[in-house]
């Protein structure tokens, strides 16, 4: 499978992160127009392959090899941007293209556009990705949109039960649901067998919403 993520900003290093935590065998390409981001992702991660350049740039998603993308992931700051971006990337050869809108009315804008596969920051942007690569599965993003699921977040304190907990699949008790990730400061940790918590982990948990 091949992922080429456009903009290395927060939220792209975040997908980037994630997606190399989840899928890694995965190729994965990562596209911006910032030379300091550039350097310093390829000198941190060896098998992401890195492209300076615009992503309004053919000649830069050709680059990058976008034509050969399973996916195509556009999360810059700039909702036209990404918009564009992903148009041409799909114009290229893309299978897949998703992008990530903050303002209201662009979602609606890139699915009049043809793009079916739209993220916004009311749910985490790694999760809805993770989500629309994975296809239907742990979690249903219609049902999160119809307001069925509750995405919460569950903060590990030195008094709580949940600390030094060795995690299977969920968080029970009061919080009871399915843990998507752990956030350990600057970190995104995928709930793998064996993993610890500690005091000031950050859980984000998805479960049913109770009816009111």
């Amino acid at each position: 499978m091949i992922i080429v993520i456009g903009g290395g900003g927060d939220v792209g290093l975040m997908v980037l992160r994630h997606i190399m935590n989840t899928y890694p065998k995965a190729r994965l390409v990562l596209i911006d127009s910032n030379r300091d981001v550039c350097e310093r992702v390829a000198s941190r991660h060896a098998n992401v392959h890195v492209v300076y350049g615009s992503l309004a740039d053919v000649h830069v998603l050709e680059k990058a090899g976008v034509r050969h993308a399973d996916y195509y992931v556009a999360v810059t700051g700039d909702d036209a941007a990404n918009i564009i971006s992903a148009l041409l990337a799909r114009r290229e050869g893309a299978r897949n293209v998703v992008v990530r809108v903050n303002r209201p009315g662009y979602d609606e804008l890139a699915k009049m556009l043809g793009i079916e596969n739209v993220v916004a920051p009311a749910m985490s942007t790694a999760i809805q990705i993770d989500q629309m690569i994975r296809g239907p599965g742990f979690i249903d993003l219609n049902r999160l949109v119809m307001g069925e699921v509750d995405i919460r977040e569950v903060i590990v304190t030195s008094d709580s039960e949940l600390n030094g907990a060795t995690l299977p699949g969920c968080v029970t008790g009061r919080e009871k649901g399915h843990l998507l990730f752990i956030v350990r400061g600057k970190d995104l940790i995928i709930p793998e067998g064996g993993v610890v918590l500690k005091p000031g982990d950050r859980l984000v948990v998805a479960r049913p919403r109770r009816p009111s």
